[in-house]
C-alpha cells in the first residue's frame, strides 16, 4: 500500500475580514435581526453566548441561533464571533454544519443562524459506548461505528486544512452526531486561518491559564488541555498539524473508551506541555488492536515532523485498517504478509491444497475446490455490489448538492422580493415586454434557449384581463427587481464571489455560464418579471397557471415540481419555486429558477457501472419524476394546458412499495436486474439507478 506524502492540494483559501461586518453592526447596517425569529429554547451557553433553538417565521424551518453575550467592551470577542460566522459560512463540507446568515439583535450584538442539528455530541455517545462491554461491542456503539464516524471528522479537518483553516480546538463536545449517522464539526470560533498574520497568542510566552468547567479561553493559550498538541500549549504557531495531534487523542478515546489525557484541567496543560502520550489502556477486557495503537502513537508524536504528512495520511492508515489491509505505520510481519495475499487470493490456496493433498485424497481436494470457488465468486460480487453502493451514494450526493445551492439562491431571491416590495421604489427603469425588446435590437440567437434572448434587459409579461394600473407597483421598482434577477443568475454560475462584481460582469458571467436557465418572479397581481429577456410568449400565457406557481399553494420553503414544457421554446426544464408574502401574510407571488431537463440528467448518468440500464429520481409513492426516457417528451413551444409532465409508477414494484413503505434507501433485486436507490434530502426524492443482474451474480 502506498500514502502519498505532503499536504493536500490548496483550494482557495477562506476570507477572514471581520472589518467590515464589525462597521456594519456599528453603523446598524444588519438589516436580518434575531427578532425576526420565534425563539424556542435555549439549547446550550459558553464562553461566547448563548446557543438557541429558533423558527424562521419566514421560510418556516427550524434553526439554530448563536447570540454573543454583553461583550462588555470586549473588542477581540466580538472580532472572533464574527470570524466563527465567516469561517463556518465558507467551509461548505457534509461534515461540517452549515451556517444560514448573520444576523444582529436589537442592541446590535452580532449572531448567526445555522442548521439545527437533531442528534448527541460525541462525548454523550461515547459515554452510552462505555456504559458496559455488551454494548461497546454492538452496533452503533462497536468499534467499526465508532471508526466511521472518526473518519468523517478527518474528512471534514482534511477539507479546512485545504482551504488553510485549523481548528484548535478539536474534542468529542465539539462534534455533532445526527439521527441519520451526520458527522458535523462543530465551534470554529478559535479556527486560526494560517494565510492571516500571527495572532498575539502565537508570539507571546505562555502564561497561566485559569481553567474551569470550559477549557477553551480567550487568554495566550487557545484550546482545550485533555486534546492539545504540545506546541498548541506552548503557545507556538499551529500548523494543520496541531489538529492532527487532536484527532489521535480523539482516536485513543474511541479505542479506549477513557479519556486519553487523564486528571485536573492544570495536570493536563502540564502533560501537553511536555508532550506525555495519550493514555492506551482499555476500559473493558481483550486487546486493543496493535494497528490502531501504532496509528495513535505517529499521529501523537511530540514533533510534528514526525507525525503523518496530513491528516489524508492518517485516515488513510484507518481505512487501511477497516479493510483489514497492511497500515503504513506497522509494516507487517512475514508471516502475516503472507496471510493477507491468502485471503485475497484463494485460488493460490487451491493450487497448494492440491499439490500437498492430490496423492492421499481428491475428494477432498474437489470439496475444497468448491468451496472456495464459491468464496471467490461470493467476494467479487460482493466487491461488485460495494462498488454499484457507492457509486449511486456518491452520485445521490452529487444531485443533492446541486439542488441545494438552487434552493439557496431560491430563498435568497424570494426574501430580497419580498422585502423590495416592503419598500419605496428606488429608481426609475423602463420596462420592457418581449415585443418591446424585439424592436430595441438587444440580445442575440442562442442555441441553448432555442431563440432570442437579452442578458442585457428582463422583460415582464402581463396576464390576460389585468389592467396596467393593477401591475404598477411591481414595474415601478424594477430598478430593484432587474439587478437581483441578474445577481441570482451570475452566483448561479460563480457563487457567492459574484457579489463582488460589477453589474456588467455579473450580466457577461450570467451569459456564459448560468446554471439556471431563467430566474422569474411572478407577482400575485398578475405580472411576471423573467431574466435573461426573450422575444417570445405564447398568447394567453398566465403565470398564476404555470404548475410551477401552482405547487407552492399551501407550502413553505422550495418546492421541486415535475418536468414542464416550456412556453417559449418546447423544451423540458425543471422548476424549483419558493412562494414569498407581504407584511400582511398574504400571498405576494412566486419565486423560481428553472433548470434544463438535460442538465439535471447528466447528474443522473452513471455509464461506467458494469451492466447500467438507467436511472431515474422517484417521489415518495416510487412514482417517477424524471428519468433519462423524459428527453423522448419534448414538445413545440406553448401553454399545453400549464401541465407538467405526468408521473408514473416506477417499472419495478418492489422498488415503489419499499419507497411507500418509508425507506429511505435499499437494494431491490428483480426479474429485471438490480436496482439501489438513495435518498435525496433536498427534495425529499430518491434516485434510483438499475443494473443488469449478472455481473453481481443475480
Amino acid at each position: 500500500m502506498t500514502i502519498e506524502t505532503g499536504q493536500p492540494p490548496r483550494t482557495a483559501s477562506v476570507r477572514r475580514s471581520p472589518e467590515p461586518v464589525e462597521r456594519a453592526l456599528r453603523e446598524g447596517l444588519i438589516g436580518s435581526r434575531v427578532e425576526e425569529f420565534q425563539i424556542e429554547a435555549e439549547l446550550g451557553r459558553g464562553g461566547m453566548g448563548a446557543v438557541l433553538r429558533a423558527s424562521d417565521r419566514l421560510l418556516g424551518r427550524s434553526v439554530a441561533l448563536k447570540v454573543l453575550g454583553d461583550p462588555a467592551g470586549d473588542h477581540g470577542l466580538v472580532r472572533r464571533f464574527v470570524v466563527e460566522a465567516q469561517l463556518g459560512a465558507q467551509l461548505e463540507h457534509p461534515n461540517i454544519v452549515p451556517f444560514y446568515e448573520l444576523l444582529a439583535t436589537a442592541e446590535g450584538r452580532p449572531a448567526f443562524a445555522m442548521k439545527l442539528v437533531d442528534g448527541e455530541t460525541l462525548d454523550v455517545y461515547l459515554g452510552e459506548c462505555a456504559s458496559s462491554e455488551a454494548r461497546s461491542r454492538t452496533a452503533p456503539y462497536d468499534l467499526w461505528t465508532r471508526l466511521d464516524r472518526f473518519l468523517k471528522i478527518c474528512d471534514a479537518i482534511e477539507y479546512a486544512h485545504a482551504r488553510a483553516v485549523v481548528h484548535r480546538d478539536l474534542k468529542p463536545s465539539n462534534v455533532m452526531l445526527g439521527m441519520h449517522n451526520e458527522v458535523y464539526v462543530m465551534d470554529w470560533g478559535v479556527a486560526r486561518v494560517l494565510d492571516d498574520p500571527p495572532e498575539h497568542s502565537e508570539s507571546a510566552p505562555p502564561r497561566a491559564l485559569a481553567l474551569g468547567a470550559d477549557l477553551t479561553r480567550d487568554g495566550e493559550v487557545i484550546g482545550t488541555p485533555a486534546y492539545m498538541s504540545p506546541e498548541q500549549a506552548r503557545c507556538e504557531p499551529v500548523t494543520p498539524a496541531t489538529d492532527q495531534y487532536a484527532l489521535g487523542m480523539l482516536l485513543a478515546e474511541l479505542l479506549t473508551l477513557a479519556t486519553p489525557r487523564p486528571g485536573s484541567p492544570s495536570q493536563q496543560l502540564s502533560a501537553a506541555l511536555v508532550g506525555t502520550p495519550p493514555l492506551l489502556e482499555p476500559r473493558f477486557s481483550g486487546p486493543l488492536p496493535r494497528e490502531l495503537l501504532a496509528i495513535v502513537r505517529k499521529a501523537t508524536a511530540l514533533r510534528p515532523d514526525h507525525r503523518y504528512p496530513s491528516v489524508a495520511a492518517l485516515a488513510a492508515d484507518v481505512r487501511s485498517f477497516v479493510r483489514d489491509e497492511p497500515v503504513s505505520v506497522l509494516p507487517d510481519q512475514r508471516w502475516l504478509r503472507l496471510w493477507r495475499r491468502i485471503k485475497r487470493h484463494p485460488s493460490l490456496v487451491l493450487g497448494t491444497i492440491v499439490a500437498c493433498l492430490l496423492v492421499s485424497s481428491v475428494l477432498i481436494v474437489l470439496v475444497l475446490a468448491r468451496e472456495l470457488a464459491a468464496h471467490e465468486r461470493s467476494a467479487r460480487e460482493s466487491e461488485h455490489i460495494f462498488a454499484l453502493t457507492s457509486a449511486v451514494d456518491r452520485s445521490a450526493r452529487g444531485i443533492d448538492a446541486q439542488f441545494r445551492r438552487v434552493e439557496l439562491l431560491l430563498e435568497g431571491l424570494s426574501s430580497s422580493a419580498a422585502e423590495i416590495l416592503r419598500r419605496p421604489a428606488r429608481g426609475a427603469l423602463a420596462p420592457l415586454t418581449p415585443s418591446e425588446l424585439e424592436r430595441s435590437g438587444l440580445g442575440a440567437e442562442s442555441a441553448r434557449y432555442g431563440q432570442r434572448v437579452s442578458f442585457d434587459r428582463s422583460i415582464y409579461v402581463r396576464s390576460p384581463d389585468v389592467e396596467p394600473g393593477a401591475i404598477e407597483p411591481v414595474l415601478a421598482r424594477l430598478a430593484d427587481f432587474e439587478p437581483l434577477l441578474v445577481s441570482t443568475a451570475a452566483r448561479s454560475a460563480a457563487g457567492d464571489t459574484a457579489l463582488g462584481f460589477s453589474d456588467a460582469q455579473r450580466r457577461e458571467v450570467a451569459r456564459e455560464h448560468a446554471s439556471v436557465l431563467w430566474t422569474d418572479l411572478a407577482f400575485e397581481s398578475g405580472v411576471i418579471l423573467v431574466y435573461p429577456g426573450n422575444t417570445f410568449f405564447p398568447a394567453g400565457f398566465e403565470a398564476r397557471q404555470r404548475s410551477w406557481y401552482t405547487a407552492t399553494q399551501g407550502r413553505w420553503g422550495p418546492v421541486w415540481g415535475s418536468p414542464y414544457p416550456d412556453a417559449t421554446s418546447g423544451a423540458l426544464l425543471l422548476a424549483c419555486s419558493s412562494a414569498f408574502f407581504d407584511t400582511e401574510g398574504k400571498l405576494a407571488g412566486v419565486a423560481s429558477l428553472h433548470m434544463m431537463l438535460d442538465d439535471v440528467l447528466q447528474l443522473l448518468h452513471i455509464a461506467d457501472l458494469e451492466g447500467y440500464r438507467g436511472a431515474a429520481l422517484l417521489d415518495a409513492h416510487g412514482d417517477v419524476v424524471l428519468s433519462e426516457r423524459s428527453r423522448e417528451l419534448r414538445r413545440g413551444p406553448g401553454i399545453h394546458g400549464n401541465q407538467a409532465l405526468e408521473r408514473v409508477p416506477f417499472e419495478v414494484r418492489e422498488v415503489r412499495e419499499a419507497i411507500a413503505a418509508g425507506a429511505r434507501d435499499g437494494r431491490v433485486r428483480s426479474a429485471s436486474g438490480l436496482t439501489v436507490f438513495e435518498h435525496l434530502e433536498s427534495a425529499d426524492w430518491r434516485l434510483a439507478v438499475t443494473v443488469d443482474g449478472a455481473p453481481y451474480g443475480l
